[in-house]
Order: structure tokens, then sequence, then C-alpha cells
């Protein structure tokens, strides 16, 4: 699993949470705005950072068959990452305890079980397998729909004038794209600094986390 694929993944997610701040900071003085001489300015920057909220998401969930098509497809993406291992293990036995602890969390291992460095290599890329958000995925219901959603906007509204009405497919909000982002970070700090660094106090990213109002555009 390449660093410099982790490290993209990185910035797509910044780059989210960004655009999503600047959407939250516009909405929160709509009314301000409305009446101001940069009303059509603002107006733009609001189009602009939803358009650029939507490509983020999807860059960060781009599916295998559309690998399969382009093998450079899903360069920022986090089911890409996971099927481009390579030999990884835990780089500094330091991270063992933070890594087992959310195993555990996860209902992967018991409390109080002890693994090496391989075996828990492959329980950490075995949850993320089952659970990575897929328009087409079963296991985490929500965070598939909301995919499904986004993709929806982005394949009709963003990236093509299609005419077709978006009526018929599923919805998602600002606590729908929170959800999706919050697991793409979980996967990075896993995986980037889980297993290649270090690792913060939490691994687990909520989705609060990435609410808008705490990105550096909305302050």
């Amino acid at each position: 699993m390449p660093r410099e694929l982790l490290d993209r993944i990185f910035v797509e997610l910044n780059l989210a949470h960004e655009s999503s701040g600047v959407l939250m900071a516009i909405s929160k003085y709509s009314e301000e705005l409305r009446h101001s001489s940069c009303s059509t300015a603002f107006a733009v920057i609001q189009r602009d950072s939803t358009a650029a909220v939507i490509l983020s998401v999807s860059k960060l969930f781009e599916f295998e068959k559309q690998q399969r098509r382009n093998p450079n497809f899903g360069i920022r993406s986090c089911i890409a990452a996971l099927r481009r291992q390579e030999r990884l293990q835990v780089s500094n036995s330091s991270m063992i305890p933070a890594l087992e602890s959310f195993l555990v969390h996860k209902s992967r291992i018991k409390e109080q079980e002890k693994l090496d460095s391989t075996r828990i290599v492959e329980c950490l890329l075995d949850y993320f397998e089952e659970t990575c958000p897929h328009p087409k995925g079963e296991t985490t219901p929500e965070n598939d729909r909301n995919l499904v959603a986004v993709y929806a906007l982005r394949d009709k509204r963003v990236a093509h004038g299609d005419l077709e009405s978006i009526e018929a497919h599923p919805k998602t909000d600002f606590e729908g794209i929170q959800s999706l982002l919050a697991y793409a970070a979980t996967f990075y700090r896993v995986v980037r600094w889980g297993l290649y660094g270090f690792t913060p106090d939490e691994l687990e990213v909520k989705a609060d986390a990435y609410g808008p109002e705490k990105s550096r555009t909305y302050k």
C-alpha cells in the first residue's frame, strides 16, 4: 500500500472538509450575503464548493469496476489503497496496543487478546475490506446509501448536465458527507499513522470531527 497513495487520500480529505466549511459559512450568513454587492460572487463560490465536496468524496471511494477499466483510477481512493497492498507490518511496536484496542472496539478480536504484527495487519485489512462504503455494498447500509447519493449528484448534476431526475436515487446531507469523511479519515489514521508511523490519541474519527464548522475555512 504505497504511502504516496495514502497521503493523497489525506489531501482529498482536507479539500472536502475545507469546501464543506465554505458552504456552511455561506449558509450561515446567507441573508446578509444575498443583499451584499458580492452576492453573485458568493453564489458562484457556493456552487463550486458544493461540486468540490461531491467530487472529493467520490474520489475517496472510487470502486473496483472503474479501476479495472483504467488502472490509474482511484489514485485517491481507500478501496484502491486496499487493492494495492504491499507487505505491511506495524513499523513501531508502540503502536500495537492502540491498534489492538481499535480491533477490540470493532469486535474483531477479544479483549486482552494479543496479536503479532502480521495478524494485526490481517485483521485491520479484513475490517476495512468488509466495511468500506461501496455503491453495491450491504455491510454498512447507511454509508453505502450516502455514497450512492454522492455518485448520483456527481454523475447527474456536477460532471454531466443530465436531465434525468435524481428523485429515484438515495439522498444524503451534511451528516451523510461527514460520515463518509470520518470513515476515510479513520482508514487513513489506522493505516498511515498506525502502521507506518505514529498514532494520535484516538485512531477512530467520529463524524462530528468533520463537521463543516470545524474546518479552517469556516473559522
